[in-house]
């Protein structure tokens, strides 16, 4: 659980400290994706059938999934408290997921799916509208558990 916490808030607070430091954002990309190839290139041999029968599309979509993403992280990041970032980003990769899947391999969403985004939706209604009716903190954690 530790391990999780520290790679999400990572995530949260480097996207915000882009904007002030003299990397761009392409340089962020490629330090979010070269790091985890390198370190996970060791274990390639391991997974060498497996991966020999996936499908070029699905593994452009495995390979190149997060660059939007973390695009649209950072620009969202630059105007919202790294508190609201860290919150919100750790609900979005459904949306992307679910997004990617029907947009490049026309799969529809299941009931469950289709569940689990209304309620991923709820949960950013009151993040918008409820805010003004309560306090940050109480908004951020009722946020938090969706």
């Amino acid at each position: 659980m530790a391990v999780v916490l520290l790679i999400w808030s990572g995530f949260a607070l480097s996207v915000r400290a882009v904007g002030s430091s003299a990397l761009t954002m392409a340089d962020m990309a490629l330090i979010r994706f070269i790091v985890p190839m390198v370190l996970l290139t060791p274990m390639l041999p391991a997974c060498l059938k497996e991966l020999k029968t996936l499908r070029l599309g699905d593994a452009c979509l495995i390979l190149l999934g997060g660059v939007p993403f973390l695009f649209l992280a950072s620009m969202g990041a630059e105007t919202a408290p790294t508190a609201y970032v860290g919150t919100i980003l750790a609900g979005t990769p459904p949306f992307f997921v679910a997004l990617l899947a029907f947009a490049f391999c026309r799969q529809l969403f299941s009931r469950k799916q289709i569940g689990a985004l209304a309620y991923c939706c709820q949960a950013l209604q009151l993040w918008f509208w409820g805010a003004a009716c309560l306090p940050d903190s109480k908004c951020l954690l009722a946020c938090s558990t969706c």
